[in-house]
Protein backbone atom coordinates (compact mmCIF):
# COMPACT_ATOMS: atom_id res chain seq x y z
CA UNK A 1 0.00 0.00 0.00
CA UNK A 2 1.55 3.20 -0.65
CA UNK A 3 1.49 6.09 1.78
CA UNK A 4 1.99 9.61 0.80
CA UNK A 5 4.00 10.36 4.25
CA UNK A 6 6.04 7.51 4.38
CA UNK A 7 7.18 8.37 0.70
CA UNK A 8 8.13 12.21 1.49
CA UNK A 9 9.71 11.26 4.43
CA UNK A 10 12.13 9.04 2.66
CA UNK A 11 12.70 11.54 0.01
CA UNK A 12 13.73 14.00 2.71
CA UNK A 13 15.79 11.42 4.04
CA UNK A 14 17.56 10.64 1.42
CA UNK A 15 18.24 14.51 -0.39
CA UNK A 16 18.09 16.93 2.58
CA UNK A 17 21.11 19.07 3.15
CA UNK A 18 20.74 19.28 6.46
CA UNK A 19 18.23 19.20 9.30
CA UNK A 20 17.18 20.79 12.58
CA UNK A 21 15.58 19.33 15.80
CA UNK A 22 13.58 21.30 18.32
CA UNK A 23 11.91 19.87 21.48
CA UNK A 24 9.58 20.98 23.84
CA UNK A 25 8.03 19.44 26.99
CA UNK A 26 5.37 18.64 24.20
CA UNK A 27 6.64 17.48 20.64
CA UNK A 28 9.67 16.87 18.65
CA UNK A 29 9.95 18.63 15.38
CA UNK A 30 12.59 18.15 12.50
CA UNK A 31 12.61 20.58 9.94
CA UNK A 32 15.28 19.41 6.97
CA UNK A 33 15.98 21.29 4.14
CA UNK A 34 15.13 20.14 0.65
CA UNK A 35 17.81 20.74 -2.31
CA UNK A 36 15.58 23.31 -3.53
CA UNK A 37 15.86 25.16 -0.51
CA UNK A 38 12.81 24.05 0.72
CA UNK A 39 11.78 22.84 4.26
CA UNK A 40 10.09 20.04 4.98
CA UNK A 41 8.71 19.30 8.63
CA UNK A 42 8.11 16.37 10.68
CA UNK A 43 6.87 15.73 14.44
CA UNK A 44 5.11 13.68 16.82
CA UNK A 45 4.61 13.61 20.39
CA UNK A 46 7.59 13.80 23.27
CA UNK A 47 6.30 10.90 24.65
CA UNK A 48 5.48 8.79 21.62
CA UNK A 49 7.75 6.46 19.67
CA UNK A 50 8.89 6.02 16.05
CA UNK A 51 5.00 5.16 15.04
CA UNK A 52 3.99 8.37 16.44
CA UNK A 53 5.96 10.92 13.25
CA UNK A 54 3.95 12.79 11.05
CA UNK A 55 4.35 15.04 8.07
CA UNK A 56 3.27 17.84 9.20
CA UNK A 57 4.49 21.28 6.50
CA UNK A 58 6.63 21.84 3.61
CA UNK A 59 7.39 25.91 3.36
CA UNK A 60 8.47 27.29 0.40
CA UNK A 61 9.46 30.73 -1.01
CA UNK A 62 6.70 30.48 -3.23
CA UNK A 63 4.21 29.25 -0.54
CA UNK A 64 3.75 25.62 0.90
CA UNK A 65 1.62 22.90 2.00
CA UNK A 66 -0.04 21.77 5.11
CA UNK A 67 0.33 18.07 5.75
CA UNK A 68 -1.17 15.37 8.35
CA UNK A 69 0.21 12.06 7.08
CA UNK A 70 1.75 9.32 9.18
CA UNK A 71 5.78 8.84 8.41
CA UNK A 72 5.21 5.22 7.90
CA UNK A 73 8.34 3.31 7.98
CA UNK A 74 10.32 5.69 7.55
CA UNK A 75 9.74 6.97 10.66
CA UNK A 76 12.80 5.25 11.92
CA UNK A 77 14.88 7.27 10.12
CA UNK A 78 13.23 10.38 11.33
CA UNK A 79 14.02 8.71 14.92
CA UNK A 80 17.60 7.68 14.47
CA UNK A 81 18.09 11.14 13.20
CA UNK A 82 15.95 13.21 16.21
CA UNK A 83 18.46 11.15 18.72
CA UNK A 84 21.53 12.04 16.48
CA UNK A 85 20.41 15.79 17.04
CA UNK A 86 20.37 15.70 20.53
CA UNK A 87 22.53 17.94 23.10
CA UNK A 88 23.38 14.87 25.00
CA UNK A 89 27.00 13.68 23.70
CA UNK A 90 27.05 10.62 21.72
CA UNK A 91 29.06 7.65 24.32
CA UNK A 92 28.79 5.09 21.52
CA UNK A 93 32.76 3.28 23.06
CA UNK A 94 34.36 3.13 19.76
CA UNK A 95 33.68 6.95 18.95
CA UNK A 96 37.37 8.68 18.24
CA UNK A 97 37.89 12.17 19.93
CA UNK A 98 37.24 15.61 17.89
CA UNK A 99 40.42 16.31 17.41
CA UNK A 100 41.75 13.35 16.71
CA UNK A 101 44.71 13.05 13.77
CA UNK A 102 43.53 9.69 11.62
CA UNK A 103 44.14 8.03 8.61
CA UNK A 104 42.82 5.02 6.66
CA UNK A 105 43.29 1.85 7.60
CA UNK A 106 43.57 0.54 4.14
CA UNK A 107 46.19 2.71 2.09
CA UNK A 108 45.05 3.91 -0.90
CA UNK A 109 45.02 0.87 -4.11
CA UNK A 110 47.74 2.44 -5.97
CA UNK A 111 51.82 2.64 -4.83
CA UNK A 112 52.15 6.25 -6.32
CA UNK A 113 49.22 7.55 -4.23
CA UNK A 114 49.80 9.88 -0.89
CA UNK A 115 48.30 8.27 2.13
CA UNK A 116 45.86 10.58 3.41
CA UNK A 117 45.78 12.34 7.11
CA UNK A 118 42.77 14.17 8.68
CA UNK A 119 40.69 14.95 11.60
CA UNK A 120 38.24 14.01 13.49
CA UNK A 121 35.73 16.90 13.46
CA UNK A 122 33.09 15.18 15.75
CA UNK A 123 30.58 12.28 14.97
CA UNK A 124 27.36 11.59 13.41
CA UNK A 125 24.66 8.87 13.36
CA UNK A 126 23.64 7.18 9.81
CA UNK A 127 19.74 7.76 9.73
CA UNK A 128 18.56 4.84 8.48
CA UNK A 129 21.37 1.88 9.90
CA UNK A 130 22.14 3.63 13.23
CA UNK A 131 25.56 2.83 12.64
CA UNK A 132 27.90 5.73 15.04
CA UNK A 133 30.45 8.14 12.25
CA UNK A 134 33.62 9.61 12.60
CA UNK A 135 33.34 13.04 10.23
CA UNK A 136 37.08 13.43 9.16
CA UNK A 137 38.26 16.47 7.30
CA UNK A 138 40.83 15.33 5.18
CA UNK A 139 43.35 17.72 3.72
CA UNK A 140 42.43 19.67 0.89
CA UNK A 141 38.24 18.51 1.21
CA UNK A 142 35.98 21.17 2.08
CA UNK A 143 33.71 19.53 3.92
CA UNK A 144 34.12 16.47 6.30
CA UNK A 145 33.41 13.10 5.24
CA UNK A 146 31.75 9.99 7.24
CA UNK A 147 33.39 7.16 8.10
CA UNK A 148 32.62 3.91 10.19
CA UNK A 149 35.80 4.41 13.27
CA UNK A 150 37.16 0.60 11.82
CA UNK A 151 37.94 2.16 8.49
CA UNK A 152 40.33 4.65 10.66
CA UNK A 153 43.57 4.34 12.61
CA UNK A 154 45.18 6.77 15.00
CA UNK A 155 47.90 9.01 13.50
CA UNK A 156 50.90 8.74 16.87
Amino acid sequence: MFEIGDSITREALATGRRSEVTTSAETITIAITLPDGDVQHFERPAAGSVADWRVTALTSTYGGAAFDEPAGQAGEGLEVLAQSKSPEPCTAPHELPRGTDVTLVTPPDRSSSLRLFGTVQGGATDPFTGDRLAMVLWGGVGQPRAHKPAELAIVD
